[in-house]
C-alpha cells in the first residue's frame, strides 16, 4: 500500500514497557460517540470499540470516504477525551463484528509513513486509497472467490461451509 512500488513504511508496535498509567479519560457507549462523530460532520457509517476494560479501547469506525481521512480526523479533535486509538476503514467489505477479517484488512491496507498519525489520538487510516489521499498509483481491488468455484468445491465434497464460513473469511463481497 505505498506509494512507490516495493518501498513502504512498516509499522512495528513495542508493546514491552511499563503499563499504560493514563487511559482514555471518558470512555462512552458505541452509540453515543457515534453520535458525537456525526454532530462533528463525520460520514461515520458503522462504529465499535474493542478491548474497553482496558486503558486503551479499539475504536473502529466505517466510512463512505469522500475526503482524505486525515481531513475527517481532525474534525475530531474535539472528542480526544473518548477516544485513544481510532482506526478509519472502509463501509465496503468491512464487518465491524468481524475481528479476524478487520486485522487482516488495516494490516494490508496501510503504510506506516503515511497512514499512522499520533494526534490528537493514534489514528490508522486503513482505507482504500485515492486522489483524495494523494495517492497516484492504482489501488490493488479485493481478492474474493466466485460463488460458482466454492459451489463446486462443496459439490465435490472438497469443504464444508455456510454462509457464515464465506462472511467470516471474506470469501465474497458484501
Amino acid at each position: 500500500s505505498s506509494s512507490e512500488q516495493f518501498v513502504g513504511g512498516k509499522l512495528g508496535i513495542d508493546a514491552t514497557g511499563e503499563e499504560v498509567s493514563k487511559g482514555v479519560k471518558n470512555l462512552i457507549s458505541d452509540d453515543a460517540l457515534k453520535v458525537k462523530m456525526k454532530d462533528l460532520g463525520l460520514k461515520v457509517k458503522e462504529l465499535k470499540q474493542y478491548m474497553t476494560d482496558t486503558k486503551n479501547p479499539i475504536c473502529i469506525i466505517s466510512i463512505h470516504k469522500k475526503e482524505s481521512v486525515k481531513t475527517s480526523i481532525s474534525k475530531l479533535k474535539k472528542l480526544k477525551d473518548h477516544i485513544k486509538i481510532l482506526i478509519v476503514v472502509d463501509v465496503t467489505n468491512n464487518d465491524l463484528n468481524n475481528p479476524y477479517m478487520l486485522i487482516w484488512r488495516v494490516v494490508n491496507n496501510i503504510d506506516a509513513t503515511r497512514d499512522v498519525v499520533l494526534k490528537p489520538f493514534i489514528t490508522v487510516d486503513a482505507t482504500n486509497k485515492n486522489e483524495l489521499d494523494n495517492y497516484k498509483r492504482e489501488w490493488p481491488g479485493d481478492t474474493f472467490c466466485t460463488k460458482k468455484v466454492l459451489d463446486d468445491l462443496q459439490e465435490k465434497g472438497l469443504i464444508d461451509i455456510d454462509d457464515n464460513f464465506i462472511k467470516k473469511y471474506g470469501l465474497l463481497p458484501f
